[in-house]
């Protein structure tokens, strides 16, 4: 048979295939069109409701919320948390046309795990209110925020308060210990997003949802969930797994104290004073004048580390904050023996409400010599 009686004799056979794959080809685009109809209906009340499209506020950040839970897992009983940020974003009981203090910091700053009056900011007014002084604080901090973050706040946030406080007071440690290179915060999102982007991202409901859940699984892997921590459970060490420590003073003359230079800049530009706090964990002791470390090993920054490695990081970073504050005549707070026990950690660097009591009290007397 020839090729072309072939062809001949094939074709309504393939006229007829043809018009089945134009017509599944037709009921597939369908569907997919209405199943995209039916998303976008279902997304775009939602988006409207949770959403910030009417009432833009700066990405990534929690405004108008009242949350309360209920919180078993980290303090072993039902405990009943008030969580509150105000319109402005920020936490706390202030006088929003005269703040004294802004805190600016991460999750050890916002403490989304005690309840409204138990921060460490509430210990400072009521240390103030037991010396004869109203002292108007308000709570900036934000999950996840390093360095890097607090220059975005002075960038997209702090400009657009009602009014500028007299001091920032930076609670900064934890999340700038060895902070090169971001993963998964909120610090390596802003490093990478545009202006255009930066506007969706503040206002998508679904995005905000989808940031928290990404957030909560890194610091779930990172080991700085708020979970309980049983301490004397934990295994220990005397010897550190590094030899070498140059890098990291490398980095924090050269990616840190920079840092730190440009918030002290941006403070004062909005007219305030800056003000550093350091800050420790618990993921070292010390006992009769010798230092343990957790033996179980993590990761900081790409390296490898145990707790006594941990230690020697944390003390050289507060070594640079303390000199940089001293050689640019600057106001500081060597906060690393405010907290001391386990008692004031509920994990390796949150502290129970007895530890932010401590810690506002502590900072509260060296504030009021400040300020005087």
């Amino acid at each position: 048979m020839s090729q072309v009686e072939q062809t001949t004799r094939d074709g309504p056979a393939i006229a007829v295939a043809y018009q089945k794959r134009e017509f599944w080809a037709k009921g597939f685009g369908k569907l997919v069109l209405s199943n995209l109809l039916v998303l976008v209906m279902c997304v775009v009340p939602v988006e409207l409701y949770f959403g910030s499209w009417v009432r833009p506020k700066p990405w990534g950040l929690l405004c108008d919320v009242h949350w309360t839970f209920s919180e078993k897992s980290t303090y072993g009983a039902e405990k009943t948390i008030d969580y509150v940020r105000d319109s402005q974003c920020l936490r706390g009981s202030y006088n929003a046309s005269s703040i004294d203090v802004i805190t600016v910091g991460g999750s050890t700053t916002d403490q989304r795990y005690l309840t409204e009056g138990e921060t460490w900011q509430d210990s400072i007014a009521r240390y103030f209110q037991r010396n004869g002084r109203q002292f108007s604080i308000a709570n900036a901090g934000v999950d996840g925020q390093s360095t890097i973050g607090h220059l975005w706040d002075f960038e997209y946030w702090f400009p657009k308060l009602s009014s500028q406080p007299k001091f920032y007071l930076f609670y900064i440690g934890v999340n700038d210990i060895y902070r090169t290179s971001p993963t998964g915060d909120f610090d390596n999102t802003v490093r990478r997003i545009g202006r255009v982007e930066n506007l969706i991202k503040g206002r998508s409901a679904l995005y905000h949802l989808y940031r928290t859940i990404v957030g909560m699984n890194e610091a779930q892997k990172m080991g700085v969930t708020p979970r309980p921590v049983n301490f004397s459970e934990m295994s220990y060490t005397e010897q550190p797994l590094l030899k070498d420590y140059s890098f990291y003073e490398e980095y924090l003359q050269h990616e840190l104290i920079p840092r730190l230079d440009a918030l002290a800049g941006a403070a004062r530009n909005l007219g305030s004073e800056p003000i550093f706090v350091t800050q420790r964990t618990y993921f070292w002791r010390e006992i009769n004048g010798r230092t343990y470390g957790i033996a179980t090993t993590f990761n900081v920054g790409g390296v490898e580390v145990n707790g006594v490695d941990r230690f020697v990081m944390e003390k050289a970073q507060i070594r640079a904050i303390l000199n940089f504050c001293k050689s640019r005549k600057l106001s500081c707070i060597d906060g690393d023996r405010a907290v001391d026990s386990e008692e004031d950690f509920q994990d390796f660097v949150h502290n129970t409400p007895q530890g932010a009591e401590k810690l506002g009290t502590y900072i509260g007397e060296r504030l009021l010599k400040i300020l005087k």
